[in-house]
């Protein structure tokens, strides 16, 4: 196996070779040096970038899906509308369950205050004065 020269790379745009501008190449043959004419590369590139947010891409792109997809652009709305429509369902499940708990630790809280008040009540019938008036005040 033979190794490639430094000067050529492998590009995987092209998925080939290119030989880099920068790189000593050497002409063979009797061509003298006066007729080698020295040029310069200059490249340029311009990156742009384009994002959104949200679950519906901007309508440049809906037009595109059309092209690829048939009804590509419908289908991604519909989706859109559906994980919408569950995240609301969500979001109502949690405040309903929330708002059960709440009302659950009122109720159990007042019962439990209820019940010792009512164990304080009898132990001060059964003729344990102090530890009725204790349990009693330390509720209330």
């Amino acid at each position: 196996m033979t190794r490639r020269p430094p000067d050529r790379l492998v590009d995987p745009v092209i998925d080939g070779e290119y030989v880099d501008p920068e790189s000593n190449v050497t002409i063979s043959g009797n061509v003298p040096p006066e007729s080698v004419a020295k040029t310069t590369v200059k490249a340029r590139t311009v990156v742009q970038s384009q994002s959104f947010q949200g679950p519906i891409p901007p309508p440049e792109l809906l037009r595109q899906y059309n092209e690829i997809i048939p009804d590509g652009a419908n289908r991604i709305v519909k989706m859109a509308e559906a994980q919408s429509a569950h995240r609301i369902e969500l979001e109502s499940t949690v405040v309903k369950g929330d708002d059960r708990r709440a009302n659950w630790g009122l109720a159990t809280g007042f019962t439990i205050g209820v019940l010792i008040i009512v164990l304080s009540f009898i132990l001060v019938l059964k003729g344990h004065d102090a530890s009725g008036t204790v349990l009693g005040s330390i509720d209330l």
